[in-house]
């Protein structure tokens, strides 16, 4: 428990809310000029990255030495992991990938959806969102992570927080 850090959720919230939302608005319009082709995909990458960013240049500024030390532990003490927990990380997604297709099919669609496809059925530019989505995924453990221990009392469980 990290007691004698001083929290800032105001300057947390407020700089990855304009700075996320800056970078998102200018891939969005990048998105529909012809000539930037795939340009709008870094500031959409970015605009992903920045509360992983925020949070670890609030940590690794702080001056706090138990911070930091706690927030390293964090992430590589595997003693931490509940091993109950696994299964709900692993069929999280895929239960909920089931729910939504089996919600889809009174308002009309199709029982194909079942069907494993042949390749990416859809990309963004070139690369596959599967790619996205992982990276997603890991950017928003890595943050949440962080954002625990810049903004709420290290006694505030995290799953609360996300």
């Amino acid at each position: 428990m990290v007691s004698d850090y001083r929290y800032k959720p105001q300057v947390y919230f407020a700089a990855t809310f304009i700075v996320t939302y800056a970078f998102w608005f200018a891939g969005a319009y990048l998105s529909f000029q012809d000539d930037k082709n795939g340009l709008y995909l870094l500031f959409m990458l970015l605009g992903l990255v920045v509360p992983f960013l925020i949070s670890h240049f609030m940590i690794f500024t702080s001056k706090n030495s138990n911070l930091k030390r706690e927030f390293i532990n964090r992430l590589i003490n595997l003693r931490l992991i509940k091993p109950r927990m696994l299964p709900l990380f692993f069929l999280i997604m895929p239960i909920t990938v089931i729910i939504s297709i089996l919600l889809s099919l009174p308002f009309g669609g199709s029982i194909s959806q079942f069907q494993l496809a042949n390749g990416f059925s859809f990309s963004t530019g070139s690369v596959p969102v599967l790619i996205f989505l992982m990276l997603t995924a890991c950017l928003k453990s890595l943050d949440g992570e962080g954002m625990h221990l810049t903004v709420c009392r290290a006694d505030t469980p995290t799953l609360w927080l996300q």
